[in-house]
């Protein structure tokens, strides 16, 4: 299992901190993200990596299915819609959310130092 949060430093981070006015930041709820999954560092397959690119969506793929959050300007991800997508046929908006993933997985940096410093990259 792969996980990959925004580095809670970078730039992109601050600048939806600033955008949402939240009550709790971005950056503090990546922390917490953090420090809940610690118990998980040892475990065998699981990798906690963050990455600094521009924070355009959340993404969780499952094999052949991917539920996408788009982030909108000043919106929550709670409050923002959720798209359910399935892959049916090569080169669909499947295909692209996962491109997009995938490049952004092959610059991250791993959380925990001791799980290596080499990002995971399928294909």
């Amino acid at each position: 299992m792969r996980l990959i949060i925004a580095d809670p430093d970078c730039q992109h981070v601050r600048m939806r901190d600033t955008e949402e006015q939240a009550a709790i930041t971005l950056g503090a709820r990546v922390l917490t993200t953090v420090r809940y999954l610690e118990r998980f560092r040892a475990c065998e397959g699981i990798e906690l990596r963050t990455q600094t690119a521009a924070l355009y969506n959340s993404i969780f793929r499952f094999d052949d299915e991917m539920l996408v959050t788009p982030h909108l300007y000043g919106i929550l991800g709670h409050s923002a819609p959720l798209l359910h997508l399935r892959r049916r046929m090569p080169d669909g908006l499947f295909d692209r959310f996962a491109e997009h993933l995938d490049a952004i997985a092959a610059t991250t940096t791993p959380v925990f130092t001791d799980q290596g410093a080499t990002p995971h990259v399928e294909g």
